[in-house]
Order: structure tokens, then sequence, then C-alpha cells
């Protein structure tokens, strides 16, 4: 999947030109999975993309796949894990903190990847959400701290996965979007 959002910025940046709007830059956005791939493509790619990714803002992505974000459930993770990588996981090597399943767990999860030239993010996750728990952002937002990279936490106190209940927090998110793209898009003329 992280080769076809490389082919698909590639496209975007070819028929950009074409089309007379050459692109110097992008934001890319998800929402559950999509927000995990969104995370895992500019953490772990961001640096070689074929166009430079201003920030990434997302909503209720994974963030890491180890048990203590997933409350414990190994059965669904090692399956989890297993189809994601292509790699065997079982519970028991999840749980013995075994060095394949450890390295399959860091492949797959965008926690792993950061460091001090992630790009910027927006961070947004339910507090009540029973899929998603709030650990991953806790990590995410501790690890974004620790190398110094802007991002913004929106919580959603009454929400769950989809982030229905706090349409207050809904526009803050998209005001969120409107300020990262004045602050983070270079708008220099080419």
């Amino acid at each position: 999947m992280l080769d076809d959002i490389d082919a698909c910025i590639a496209h975007i940046k070819t028929k950009t030109a074409e089309l007379g709007y050459p692109t110097r830059q992008i934001a890319i956005s998800g929402v559950s999975a999509g927000g995990h791939l969104a995370m895992l493509y500019a953490y772990s790619r961001g640096a070689q993309a074929p166009l430079p990714i201003a920030f990434v803002c997302q909503q209720t992505g994974p963030a890491d796949f180890h048990p203590d974000c997933w409350g414990d459930d190994t059965r669904m993770l090692s399956w989890f894990v297993s189809m994601a990588t292509g790699k065997p996981v079982t519970e028991d090597m999840i749980r013995a903190g075994h060095a394949d399943a450890e390295a399959a767990i860091n492949a797959i999860s965008p926690l792993a990847h950061i460091g001090p030239d992630s790009p910027p993010t927006i961070l947004a996750y339910g507090n009540r959400d029973e899929l998603v728990r709030p650990p991953h952002c806790d990590k995410l937002s501790t690890a974004l701290t620790a190398h110094g990279v802007p991002h913004q936490v929106i919580r959603f106190p009454h929400s769950d996965h989809m982030l229905w209940h706090d349409p207050d927090c809904s526009a803050a998110y998209e005001q969120a979007i409107l300020t990262y793209a004045r602050q983070f898009f270079n708008n220099d003329p080419p």
C-alpha cells in the first residue's frame, strides 16, 4: 500500500504539472486505517516522497501495534500483524516480546518511524474510542514531542471511533488544518 501511495503522489506531481499547476508540496490525510497509512507513509517514507509532505492530518489512526494499545488482545493482534506484514506472528511471540514479532510490529507502527524530520501532524482521537484507544494518541504525542515535531492534539471527549459526538471538536480540527496549511505550505512562487 505504501508503494501505491508513492505512485499516486508521483502521478499527482506529473498530472498537475501537465495541467499547468506545478505542485511543490502536499499534505496527506486519512481516517482510521487511512490515518494509519498517512502516518506510516509520512514517517517512514516522507523524506523520499515524490513531493515533500508539508504536514499530516489524521483522525483515529492506529499508531502502535503493541498490546498495550489494543487492550492486550494478542489473538487479534497476531492475526493483524501477520496479515499486514506477510510474516507469521503468533500470540506467544507477541506476549514474549520475540524479536521477529517486535520487528513486524515496528514495521507497521507509525510510532516506530517518528524522528526529528517527521512532518508536523494533527491528531484527532475520541476519548470513548474502544477500537483505537486513547493510548495511541498519548504515545504519538509523547514521541512527536520527544523529537521536536510540531503537532496538535484534538481530543473528542464524548466521541467513539467515528468522532460524531463533538461538533465543536470537528470545527477545531478543520480550523487546525487551515492553520497548518498557512503555516507549513511554502507559498513562495516557483
